[in-house]
């Protein structure tokens, strides 16, 4: 732009020399101002001239913009800044900026007739934001101004931190270039690799791709960035490279990055376990400690400072020398033998602690005797056996504690009960290490009484809490425990079968007996017993001769009792807290005085202990009954009682047996509540359907009681929840299995179908595990309670098999005494012909005297 200073008078016409360049390329020219009619561009005698011609004349002021564009051909270009003049004024200042663009460079040499000023003065005086590379001012036209043009290249400074880790098999490098990214922006980066060594990985906040190239002998990766970036970039490389052995001395390679103008960095070379690392010689390195590295580790520690400019190979060598260190394996062994009769089982726990160096095979001893040896544990890669040595290989060599399992079987066999077996207990040891000690830990779970026969000096014996956390928690079958400080310990043990033991399977808390004799020794007998069962399948009862069963009901439900051996068996059901009630009705006769004699009653003989029992005996009312003895104890009454079996008295058993359903109706009612609140649905179940078979869910229409059909609901409803959980569960384990992402929530509505699917299922579920049997229909009988009533009680009948007596003497009170008879008609006769004597002796003194 310039600025044309014009005389007082006012002017129409304006005029302004040109570069030739300007117009000979054609590139362009444009000119800006207020009332420009036209301009145009004329060659005069090898310059161009400018004529604008105005719309009217102007006064002093007046601002007119001209721009012209030149190509450059190409680059770098060495050229003369020239610049519009105005003619035919009288004096000529002004100022000369020179601005780029972010990808070139301007190297500016000022001549004669410029002096250099402030480039925001610049941006005062002609209004230009842009930034610029420099800007002058001149008095007079003829000045000189040289430029050279140039691409502006970018300056990278880098810190690349080199980490070595030497081991055995190969040698790991990690690297990690910051870069710093100045004046111009990059779209790539390379790097130079070390070779025979292999890229695994490469990472970077702005990267894109990368890709291996080969330049000369050289290897270079070369990495693509996003986009063209400008500042702060980081990128980690890791490298592997692959060795039969250790070598004993070797050179140190790194990543160097390429096309810096600075470079500085670290190398930190460190070692795995069972390698030690010492310098031997560096060149273009300072040792310096490895705590003022970034991110510094353990291991020998250096520092770089490539000089300017930066070559193109590593600035730096290093040189190290390698030596190997012998690996320290201790061991800690842990042997579980559990002895059975036929069996013994073994497991064994091997714990390794490594150090100094990793190791990658173990030895174990195993005994040839053993059978069906397993090896397990992490890492293994194979197992060998030579004799009762086994070589296990893992995948990679392991250091710090590593633990082996050995599980095994040996045949044993006991004698029979009170004989000794001797048995030799041998463990599995780790041979080849430095250190073994361990412990000898003996089980038994079965019928086998263990006793040491003589153990060898190395064992000590120990408690069961001296075994070591690791190996886990102690079974309660632990019967000895032996520890040893080093292998080759000898240990026999002596196995003796115990005596087995009875165990109370059954027991019958109460037994009730009502017996009604007929006065011609026809007897009835209700049997009512409250067992507690915890094993038996069948009770067991002896009746007594000629005995024969009219009902039978176990838990209330009908039973066909079936005979074995001349005993009868009931089905008795296991119960986990409450007694079963078992009825049986028999009928028998047995001879009854028919005027006075000794009489002997025996009850049924049972298989189970009774805890308490009592007898209640209807007999004849026309007897007299003396001499009470037996087993069992008559109670102690005032006077017999003699009962009559009428309607009144029917009516009242019957009410009677009312209240006793209503008893049992409460109590059943409350326990299923108690079990469903428990979630012990089985046993809630079990209680419900004992209520049903006892004909007290239902009043006294048949129909089923309020309370009895909620709870009906309430346990169905459980037991379809119960079933809905468990098939929700297996989904859930199903998904988590295969890796979903579990199971979807259900809708409200179709948790409510599941719910009523889930609670058919469980109905049909319960009508299939019903086992359909002939029903047994026997008819209830009432004893028909008539007689004198005698109770008898007694209390731990504990021998089995044996059944409860009750003698006594009746005597007929109404039956004929011949010889009292004869006696008294002979004592009458008597009488009366001592009377007939004596009125006859009367008269014959009566008549002497008249």
């Amino acid at each position: 732009m310039r600025r044309l200073a014009v005389s007082p008078d006012p002017v129409v016409m304006l005029e302004a020399a040109l570069q030739e360049a300007a117009t000979a390329a054609g590139i362009g020219l444009r000119v800006e101002g207020e009332a420009i009619r036209t301009w145009q561009v004329k060659d005069d005698g090898g310059s161009q001239v400018l004529t604008v011609e105005l719309l009217k004349g102007v006064t002093p002021g007046y601002r007119l913009g001209l721009e012209t564009e030149r190509a450059i051909d190409r680059l770098p270009e060495h050229f003369s800044v020239e610049t519009p003049h105005a003619l035919e004024v009288k004096r000529e200042t002004g100022f000369v900026a020179l601005a780029g663009n972010d990808e070139l460079g301007l190297t500016i040499d000022a001549g004669q007739g410029l002096q250099k000023v402030d480039a925001a003065e610049f941006g005062k005086i002609t209004g230009q934001t842009n930034a610029l590379a420099a800007a002058f001012q001149f008095l007079k036209p003829d000045f000189a101004l040289n430029v050279l043009v140039e691409p502006l290249q970018p300056q990278i400074e880098a810190i690349v931190r080199n980490r070595v880790r030497i081991g055995t098999e190969q040698i790991h490098l990690d690297a990690r270039v910051d870069y710093t990214i100045k004046r111009a922006g990059v779209f790539a980066l390379r790097l130079a690799l070390p070779r025979e060594f292999r890229i695994e990985s490469v990472h970077g906040n702005e990267m894109a791709q990368w890709m291996e190239k080969s330049d000369g002998n050289d290897r270079v990766v070369e990495v693509t960035l996003k986009q063209r970036t400008l500042g702060n970039c980081s990128l980690q490389l890791g490298l592997v490279k692959a060795q039969k052995e250790l070598p004993k001395t070797m050179e140190v390679a790194g990543v160097h990055p390429l096309d810096t103008v600075k470079l500085t960095g670290y190398v930190v070379v460190s070692s795995e376990v069972g390698v030690q690392t010492r310098t031997a010689s560096f060149e273009g390195l300072t040792e310096v400690p490895v705590n003022t590295v970034p991110e510094g580790g353990a291991g020998l520690a250096y520092k770089f400072i490539a000089g300017e400019p930066v070559p193109a190979a590593t600035p730096w060598k290093l040189s190290v020398a390698n030596e190997t260190v012998d690996p320290w394996v201790r061991a800690e062994v842990v042997n579980w033998l559990t002895l059975t009769e036929s069996l013994v089982t073994g497991r064994a726990l091997v714990r390794y602690e490594i150090q100094n160096a990793p190791v990658k095979e173990f030895r174990l001893k195993i005994p040839a005797a053993f059978r069906n040896v397993e090896i397990t544990g992490a890492n293994i890669r194979r197992r060998d056996q030579n004799g009762d040595e086994w070589r296990v290989e893992l995948q990679n060599k392991v250091v710090g504690v590593h633990v082996l399992t050995v599980t095994w079987e040996q045949p044993m066999s006991v004698k029979g009960q009170g004989a000794e077996s001797l048995f030799d207990a041998v463990g599995v040891e780790a041979p080849g290490v430095e250190r073994e000690t361990g412990v000898m830990a003996i089980l038994s779970k079965s019928q086998l009484q263990i006793v040491p026969k003589s153990a060898s000096a190395e064992l000590i014996r120990a408690d069961v809490q001296e075994l070591p956390d690791w190996a886990g928690r102690a079974d309660e079958s632990t019967v000895l425990v032996y520890r040893y400080l080093r292998p080759g310990y000898k240990l026999s043990l002596a196995a003796q079968r115990f005596a087995q033991a009875e165990v109370l399977q059954a027991l019958i808390e109460d037994a009730r007996l009502t017996t009604v004799v007929a006065d011609d020794g026809q007897m009835m007998t209700e049997l009512a017993l409250s067992v507690r069962n915890n094993g038996r399948q069948f009770l067991e009862i002896n009746l007594p001769n000629g005995a024969q069963v009219w009902s039978a009901f176990v838990a209330g439900q009908a039973v066909r009792p079936s005979l074995r051996d001349g005993r009868l068996l009931l089905p008795l059901e296991r119960a986990s807290d409450a007694a079963t009630p078992v009825e049986l009705i028999y009928v028998s006769a047995d001879k009854f005085p028919r005027r006075k004699g000794a009489v002997t009653l025996a009850s049924p003989a049972l298989d189970v202990p009774v805890k308490s029992a009592r007898w209640e005996l209807y007999l004849p009312p026309d007897y007299g009954y003396s001499r009470f003895g037996g087993t069992m104890t008559r109670e102690p009454d005032t006077a017999p009682v003699v009962r009559t079996f009428s309607a009144l008295e029917y009516k009242e058993a019957e009410q009677e047996k009312r209240k006793e359903l209503e008893i049992a109706l409460s109590s059943s009612r409350d326990e299923v509540r108690r079990k469903i609140a428990a979630g012990r649905l089985d046993d809630a179940n079990r209680a419900y359907r004992l209520a049903e078979r006892y004909n007290v869910t239902k009043d006294k229409e048949g129909r089923e009681t309020a309370e009895f059909k909620k709870l009906e609901g309430d346990l169905r409803k459980a037991q379809s929840d119960n079933l809905l959980n468990a098939q929700q569960a297996v989904v859930a384990n199903n998904s988590a299995f295969f890796g979903q992402d579990g199971v979807k929530q259900v809708p409200e509505v179709q948790s409510q179908l599941d719910a009523k699917t889930a609670e058919r299922q469980w109905e049909r579920l319960q009508r299939a595990q019903e086992v359909v049997t002939a029903a047994a229909r026997p008819l209830r009988v009432n004893l028909p309670a008539r007689g004198q009533r005698h109770s008898f009680s007694q209390i731990l009948q504990t021998e089995v098999g044996k059944p409860m007596l009750v003698s006594f003497v009746a005597s007929n009170a109404k039956a004929a005494n011949w010889p009292v008879r004869i006696g008294l008609i002979v004592i009458a006769f008597v009488g009366l012909w001592a009377l007939v004597n004596l009125m006859l002796g009367q008269r014959k003194m009566v008549a002497a005297t008249a």
